[in-house]
């Protein structure tokens, strides 16, 4: 395999592969199945064939070589990178907004294992949008991509320099900006959320910047029964992904 351009990008995992294959084939120059694999995976061999996608087939041995990820499921392709939105197109879609929009604001995130989770549920809602801050964050990179289970193909993803400049541009349209909190005792089953709306959730470590919590709207919390003192990120952002979205309805 050659060198990979800096224009181009690796995906793994059979999800994650076949979402590209679906959503932009025209996009993808490379590729790689595990020769155990090919019956397996003969749908995808088709679509790449009638594309006149070039296809190679790998050893065992030779394809953590080329992937780099233990995880890859005996499946890698070399496409174009995917373009993902500013905060300038974040600014367009506002303008038109509609009344029970939701959208999830990452503050920092460490493992990229979360941030693929957080997109994959994200769009498993049919959330409006993810804003991810660049400078505390992961690249979307395989593992990203992987965990997402290909849902970094349809999400609207938005990659921005400054958050606060972010919750700021929600609120002058508009926009609330919910704050997750364990140290709060305003609980998010019998809360009232008013719409459109914007989910803030901390990093895995130490929540929410004091910064980031001065502008948010009201600070809400999941009141935890049990003797775990709080959710991983990734499944508190599914909690309140899934409460958000129920109660569009009410």
């Amino acid at each position: 395999m050659k060198k990979i351009s800096s224009k181009d990008e690796i995906t793994v995992g059979f999800h994650s592969c076949k979402n590209i294959f679906i959503s932009r084939p025209n996009d993808i120059k490379e590729v790689f199945i595990k020769k155990s694999k090919s019956d397996k995976y003969r749908k995808i061999l088709d679509i790449a064939n009638k594309n006149n996608i070039k296809t190679n087939y790998v050893n065992d041995d030779s394809f953590f070589l080329l992937s780099k990820v233990e995880t890859h499921q005996g499946i890698m392709i070399i496409a174009k990178k995917k373009k993902y939105l500013s905060e300038e197109d974040l600014k367009m879609q506002l303008k038109h907004s509609k009344n029970k929009e939701v959208f999830l604001v990452i503050d920092k995130v460490d493992d990229p294992r979360n941030l693929g989770a957080c997109i994959r549920t994200a769009e498993g809602f049919s959330i409006n949008g993810i804003i991810v801050d660049k400078n505390n964050a992961p690249q979307i990179n395989e593992t990203v991509k992987k965990v997402s289970a290909g849902a970094t193909e349809y999400m609207n993803i938005y990659i921005v320099s400054n958050l606060s400049r972010v919750l700021d541009t929600f609120k002058k349209n508009n926009v609330w900006v919910y704050g997750t909190s364990g140290n709060c005792k305003n609980y998010i089953d019998n809360y009232i959320f008013n719409y459109p709306l914007a989910i803030v959730i901390g990093g895995e470590n130490k929540g929410l910047s004091k910064n980031i919590q001065k502008k948010c709207d009201d600070l809400i919390s999941i009141k935890m029964t049990g003797n775990t003192e709080s959710f991983n990120m990734s499944v508190a952002a599914s909690i309140f992904l899934y409460v958000t979205s129920a109660k569009k309805s009410d």
